[in-house]
């Protein structure tokens, strides 16, 4: 057992300022798992609405703890000493606990599950485990969106929202027996799947969904967090907009949103301890209250950290959101443009003109905006070379009306998603990325321009990973074991969604029992119109 990490994660804990008690003692023992590094686990608000559905539902019931995925320096001593993953709080090893509840947030981190479970004695796939092994349960967004590719490693996963599964399933650990009789208990229970149950043919899941009374935030602030300089607020749920690409908008329904009187007693608490407040949402700048929540951080003595912000609501200096940014301009706007060429944008749901987008630039540097950041997107369907050209054109249209700071250019690969339009296309090509990449690096003005290129690697896993059924399994195994870009060179030679072949649209998807959203024949029409 090594002292290093055992002081390493006591020093973690000691420097945390804790929201909710800690829950050290009860009947039976939890552990909230985030099979990533610490840093990115504790600004996941995902794993923090576990946290707290634990604390309201199982609070003296249940004991809690977090277990985290070390990071690579860590990861080498835990080897070398024998010593598996511990509770932060208690110290205990991951494997005595009753129940892991894993929070998956993205389709990598199924490698980091798998290396947490084997590094600390827990034989990684399900079928090989026996009673004494804790009961593994994933949730999140990426098993909401396609279970398949974790369901050799997991008991149970939950489909939808903490808030509306947990209460059931912590009933259940403390009156069931047995692990089959919980299983079979919970595989009945609304937005459960229970893999060992039905092997070859899933029975139809219903993602869950709560009505929003308060917002998610950290249930523990964490100095090590990443962007810990503000406590981070969710505002809204869901989309209103069901662009192509994105999942939020046809998964994560319906639309909901908290206003300011909602939000009172958490924003006292965050502006106590950090005096900045994130505002969280998928499409926060289109939030019917707004205004009313930025302006009462304001009154408060507050500042406000603004995420990614719709072009329209910039482009239109009456909106909300541009009225606020002229009274108090951050050093920084990001705006999510996804594809330079207007015709290309409309048909993958974002219905705004060049003149919207240069206008938006233009009231940013009268604000006093310094610098813009711009998403796009490559090797989406029915993009043309001439639209990959037309960035350039659009970047250097971007500098001259903009702000006189810098100009990033964040660029990366579609991901294809389940319960999207674009869950039939294959993964992106790997030499049409990296000849985009290429591109834009020689014709964009480096002293005005920043440019940020997702690896096309590292697009191409995420894809197969989202796209992919139980097989893949395999894979996130062999990942664990020789790294994934290992893995995922052998996997280009093998997989047809690797070599620009997608599914096709008549044949049964291997998330197809996953109920949520629009349903597969209103994607399925809508994919039409892409091509």
């Amino acid at each position: 057992m090594s002292k290093r990490i055992r002081q390493s994660l006591r020093r973690l804990a000691e420097a945390e300022i804790r929201r909710l008690p800690r829950l050290a003692s009860g009947a039976g023992s939890l552990a909230v798992v985030y099979p990533n590094e610490y840093r990115t686990g504790m600004a996941n608000l995902g794993l923090h609405a576990l946290l707290e559905a634990a604390h309201d539902h199982g609070g003296g019931r249940f004991s809690v703890d977090r277990c985290f995925l070390p990071g690579a320096r860590d990861l080498a001593e835990h080897r070398r000493a024998g010593t598996p993953i511990l509770g932060l709080e208690s110290g205990r090893s991951l494997a005595a606990f009753d129940a892991l509840l894993v929070s998956l947030s993205f389709e990598p981190d199924a490698v980091g599950l798998v290396q947490l479970l084997a590094l600390s004695g827990v034989e990684p796939l399900a079928a090989r485990r026996d009673e004494r092994a804790p009961l593994v349960v994933a949730g999140g967004m990426a098993p909401t969106l396609n279970p398949e590719p974790l369901a050799p490693f997991c008991d149970l996963i939950g489909l939808g929202e903490a808030e509306a599964l947990l209460p059931g399933l912590l009933e259940a650990l403390l009156e069931e027996p047995d692990r089959s009789s919980l299983l079979e208990r919970m595989a009945k229970q609304p937005g459960w799947y229970a893999p060992a149950l039905a092997p070859d043919h899933p029975p139809p899941c219903a993602r869950q969904h709560v009505t929003l009374t308060r917002p998610s935030m950290p249930a523990v602030l964490a100095p090590g967090a990443a962007f810990a300089g503000h406590v981070d607020l969710e505002i809204s749920r869901g989309c209103r907009w069901r662009c192509a690409f994105c999942a939020a908008g046809h998964v994560v329904t319906p639309y909901r949103e908290l206003q300011l009187e909602q939000l009172e007693p958490a924003l006292g608490w965050a502006l106590k301890q950090r005096g900045r407040v994130g505002l969280v949402g998928t499409d926060v700048s289109d939030h019917s209250g707004l205004e009313a929540i930025v302006r009462g951080i304001w009154d408060r003595g507050g500042e406000v950290a603004l995420p990614s912000l719709r072009v329209e609501q910039l482009a239109d200096a009456h909106a909300a959101a541009a009225r606020l940014i002229a009274e108090r301009p951050p050093r920084t706007v990001t705006m999510a443009v996804e594809a330079a060429d207007a015709g290309l944008r409309r048909a993958l749901g974002k219905r705004l003109s060049d003149e919207q987008l240069l206008a938006a630039a233009r009231n940013m540097a009268a604000a006093g905006v310094a610098n813009l950041r711009v998403y796009l997107l490559a090797g989406v369907p029915g993009e043309r070379w001439e639209h990959i050209e037309a960035m350039v054109d659009l970047a250097r249209e971007l500098v001259a009306a903009g702000p006189g700071g810098r100009l990033t250019l964040s660029v990366t690969g579609m991901v294809p998603k389940p319960g999207t339009p674009m869950q039939w296309e294959p993964a992106p090509d790997r030499r049409y990325l990296r000849r985009v990449r290429a591109h834009l690096r020689a014709h964009l003005p480096r002293k005005e321009i920043e440019l940020s290129f997702e690896s096309p690697d590292w697009v191409r896993w995420q894809a197969l990973l989202s796209l992919g059924g139980r097989e893949v399994a395999d894979r996130i195994l062999a990942a664990a074991d020789e790294g994934w870009r290992r893995t995922l060179t052998r996997a280009a030679r093998e997989v047809p969604l690797l070599q620009g072949q997608g599914r096709d649209p008549d044949q049964p998807l291997p998330w197809a029992h996953v109920e949520c959203g629009p349903g597969h024949d209103k994607l399925r029409r809508r994919r039409a119109r892409l091509k």
